[in-house]
């Protein structure tokens, strides 16, 4: 409570209590019938309304406790990005309407001020946010977090202006929500940025080609080195730099898995999109890789081409411009085309548009919540960059562009 708040408690005599907005978002919770989790049957999504609202009445409940919860219907990592993504949004709609009936009951104009959890987990998009004012938010956000799948941030309530908050925000912010502004804002303090002048993706898809004549003439086809040959005409001249750090308890083999992606994913992906940010790698028992926030999950069975499909996930979430690009191209790639079954192998929840994509999982959907766009095309383009360019140029070309920040 700010000492604003504690003034404005003396004055009117209304308390300003956390627990009046756990009240509201239970209400909320158990009422919202959870329109944005995509792919719900009616009894999956009375699960999770539930589950939301048990989790909001019950203290001492943790989000391990919810998504145990939830995996049975939807399996660990999507259980996951419900639990925090719900939980999130709850609040944060309790906190929406607080705000409406104190201006419709007492007459207070109380403003809406964005709260990240200020740790090393805190992505690009919500970093710059912290302690910022509503009047500050963008438009897409205006209605207050989640800020994409697996926020977790909040917003609070004050009666001060717009230009004390952001004043307040600035002059308190760590050193890393102001790298993470600088980056938004394009500011690089005395650094001069490069003009990044290179090959075209149409340029590189001919290269591949010419590449691939050269190999043949030269002896024996051999895919694995051929492969290692076209991918080095991807990499940039400015590899991203970035932080990994891994789980003490990682198998020799998944470590040398995770690491080699690791290596490669700079090696693909331009500076400046990712630069200062952090990631962790952890072992999961499940079938599936998974990522989440800041956290790759790697199974048993991941290798390289996995990890790094995995971090293509990472970058879409991290960059809420990467996103906005990704999901401008799946609309476009599958206008008109009806949603259907993955398949054997999937629930029956998990469901894709196909186009003419060389995988179907590259048309999963998801609804507004992430894509498969970055990270199937980025497993494509490191894999087999042949077979992607020769087959679909138009989806090579968009994520040749979108690496370079073009």
């Amino acid at each position: 409570m700010t000492q604003r708040s504690l003034e404005l408690t003396a004055e009117t005599g209304i308390t300003f209590d956390a627990a009046v907005i756990s009240e509201e978002a239970l209400g909320w919770a158990r009422q919202y019938n959870y329109e944005l989790v995509t792919g719900l049957t009616d009894t999956t999504r009375k699960l999770v309304q539930q589950s939301v609202s048990t989790f909001v009445e019950t203290p001492g409940m943790t989000r391990g406790d919810l998504e145990s919860l939830l995996a049975p219907a939807f399996g660990e990592n999507r259980a996951s990005m419900i639990a925090v993504t719900e939980v999130t949004r709850a609040y944060s709609q309790a906190t929406t309407q607080h705000q409406q009936m104190l201006k419709d009951e007492y007459g207070l104009e109380m403003r809406k001020v964005w709260q990240t959890r200020r740790d090393d987990l805190t992505c690009l998009i919500c970093g710059p946010l912290h302690g910022m004012p509503e009047d500050d938010w963008p438009a897409n956000l205006k209605g207050g977090p989640p800020a994409h799948v697996n926020c977790r941030c909040g917003d609070s309530l004050t009666s001060d202006d717009a230009e004390t908050v952001r004043q307040e925000a600035l002059a308190g912010q760590t050193a890393r929500e102001k790298l993470l502004r600088e980056k938004v804002a394009g500011e690089k303090p005395g650094v001069v940025q490069p003009v990044i002048v290179g090959p075209t993706a149409q340029d590189v898809r001919k290269r591949i080609d010419e590449r691939e004549k050269q190999l043949i003439d030269e002896g024996e086809f051999r895919t694995a080195e051929h492969k290692r040959a076209y991918r080095e005409l991807l990499y940039v001249d400015n590899p991203a730099q970035f932080e990994a750090k891994e789980s003490w308890n990682f198998s020799a083999k998944r470590k040398e898995a995770y690491q080699r992606g690791v290596a490669e994913f700079r090696k693909l992906v331009g500076t400046g999109t990712v630069d200062d940010a952090l990631i962790y790698v952890e072992p999961t028992r499940s079938g599936r890789s998974f990522q989440g926030g800041q956290t790759i999950n790697m199974s048993t069975s991941s290798g390289t081409k996995t990890a790094i499909h995995e971090m293509g996930h990472w970058l879409e979430e991290q960059d809420s411009e990467v996103y906005t690009k990704a999901a401008a191209f799946y609309d476009r790639r599958t206008a008109g085309e009806k949603a259907t079954w993955l398949g054997d192998n999937y629930d029956k929840n998990e469901i894709t548009r196909r186009d003419k994509f060389l995988s179907p999982y590259m048309g999963k959907d998801y609804g507004r919540d992430t894509t498969e766009i970055v990270s199937m095309g980025m497993e494509y383009y490191w894999d087999d960059p042949r077979t992607f360019a020769r087959k679909d140029p138009e989806y090579f070309d968009f994520i040749f562009d979108l690496l370079r920040g073009k």
